[in-house]
Order: structure tokens, then sequence, then C-alpha cells
């Protein structure tokens, strides 16, 4: 009898875990808690490399095309888009990862020297998503728009009563975006890349 309590309540737990996950899922927290997780063992595998005075590891490929003004816009373009989505997770890993801690260009710097007027709508998307549109009109000429993306279907996240974007209430000890962009509020989203499954 005792036995078939004990299997009772352990296909209860399961059941019960289960339905966690899903929920912690579909909101979003679980991949953010991923997320986190990940930038987290990514920084303190760097720190733990800065401690026992390593060199690290150093992509000379990268290192030499980020030395390049192309090579500095396209990481600026990148970094620029996960900051524009408060992937800050992300942002943390690709800052020390492709050693550009001391800062990127700036929204505003990136856009007049990719020649980018803001007052042309590229103020509700990333400046990527610029970049790609120009190339496609340059491909298929004057278009009337079909196939792209409209910006007032990107959602940012919510904000909350004080006007700050916000989706989660504690505070990460991941270092935040510090370069010369927009501001930035606390919000968070996940940012999936870099080290693989935890």
């Amino acid at each position: 009898m005792a036995a078939t309590a004990a299997a009772v309540v352990a296909e209860e737990d399961t059941e019960l875990r289960d339905l966690l996950v899903q929920t912690l899922e579909n909101s979003g927290v679980l991949n953010r808690i991923k997320a986190e997780l990940r930038a987290a063992v990514f920084l303190a595998l760097e720190e733990q490399e800065k401690v026992e005075n390593k060199t690290p590891l150093v992509n000379e490929s990268l290192k030499k095309f980020l030395n390049t003004k192309d090579g500095r816009l396209v990481a600026s373009l990148v970094a620029e888009f996960l900051q524009f989505f408060n992937l800050d997770f992300t942002l943390a890993v690709f800052q020390p990862e492709t050693s550009t801690l001391q800062g990127l260009e700036g929204r505003e710097n990136l856009a007049r020297d990719l020649g980018i007027i803001e007052a042309e709508g590229t103020v509700g998307g990333p400046l990527l998503l610029e970049v790609i549109r120009r190339c496609q009109q340059k491909e298929k000429g004057p278009t009337t728009g079909e196939g792209a993306l409209d910006l007032s279907d990107v959602h940012s996240p919510p904000k909350s009563p004080e006007g700050k974007t916000s989706a989660q209430t504690t505070p990460s000890k991941i270092p935040r975006y510090k370069g010369q962009g927009k501001k930035k509020t606390s919000g968070q989203k996940a940012g999936d890349k870099t080290i693989a499954h935890l």
C-alpha cells in the first residue's frame, strides 16, 4: 500500500513539474533564466582566466576584422540590434567574446556613418533592419514595401507604471551594455547563443 501511495505522489510531482516548466516556457521566464545562466557561466569563465593570469583565447581572424572600419561597423550593428531588443545577456557575452568592452559606436554615430537619417522611419527598429531594406531596394529597385517587416508589429517589453521597460522584478548581476547608444532601461529579454545547452 505504501509503495502505491509513493508512486501516486511521484506521478503527481512529475505532472506538477511538467506543468510548471510549461508555464515558465510559455511566459518566457525559463528562456530568460537559461540565457542569464549561460551569460553568467561565460563571464565566470572569463573572470577565472583573468585570476589565473591565463592568456584568453583570441580569435585572430575576428581581431583582424574588428581592426577595420567595416569590422567595427558590423560589430556595432550587431551590438545595436542586441541593445535595441534588450538582449542584455547575449550582449554581456558578445562584448567580452569580441573584445569590444571599451564600447562600439552608439546608434546616432552608427546611423551617421551608414548614411541613415533617423527621421527616415528607422526609430522604430534596429539599424540593421534599415541596412537590409536598403540592400533589398537596390536589388529590386523601388518597391511598394511588399514583404517588408512592419515596425509597428515589433513590440518592446511591457512598461512599468514608472514608464520603465521591465520584464523581470529582480535586477541581474550581469553587466549591462555601456556603449554610447540609446539609454537603456532595466528591461530584460532572453538572448540565446554562445554557450551550449545548459
